[in-house]
């Protein structure tokens, strides 16, 4: 399934990225790209966007800055004043599963918050299990304030809560 196929009668596609670098191959495939920003609401400086489109599905892409508050203002700017009618969190994540390739496509099934322990379950704009076999990990994220550094918190992380991977800004704009 496509962008394409997921699209909402008059509606524009909001992907969300954290930082610059994990946008890069995304924004060049944006046909007729328009540079423009938001404002963020208590913020204090604004939320660079690129609009266009990826095949005949309206997009946003946004850049919100790394963690779970700034990922929060960005999705509350473009979901909560009806910029966009879906979302979509796309970025790098950390690792946990050994199973899981590097530069895999992990698809959050789930979100686990690592300080509450509370999961929820996203809604997507895409049926991820109609893609073919083999093409993306569906499963569990973690959701945590910082960087897991080394094997051993990244295996002990695996080990606690059977995620896929684990990133910073999920759970922030769920």
């Amino acid at each position: 399934m496509s962008l394409r196929d997921t699209h909402t009668e008059g509606g524009t596609l909001g992907l969300l990225m954290a930082l610059p670098h994990e946008c890069g191959p995304l924004r060049r495939r944006i046909r007729d790209p328009r540079v423009d920003s938001f404002a963020l609401a208590g913020a204090g400086h604004s939320l660079p966007v690129t609009r266009g489109y990826l095949g005949e599905r309206p997009v946003v892409l946004a850049l919100s800055g790394a963690g779970s508050e700034r990922a929060a203002k960005a999705a509350q700017a473009l979901i909560g004043e009806g910029r966009v009618s879906d979302l979509l969190i796309l970025g790098f994540a950390g690792g946990l599963d050994p199973k899981v390739r590097a530069g895999a496509l992990v698809v959050a099934s789930a979100l686990v918050d690592g300080e509450s322990g509370e999961v929820i379950n996203p809604r997507t704009p895409v049926d991820w299990e109609d893609l073919p076999e083999g093409s993306h990990n569906l499963g569990p994220v973690l959701c945590l304030e910082h960087v897991l550094r080394g094997v051993s918190h990244k295996r002990e992380a695996f080990q606690r809560w059977q995620a896929l991977a684990v990133d910073m800004e999920s759970l922030g704009a769920a």
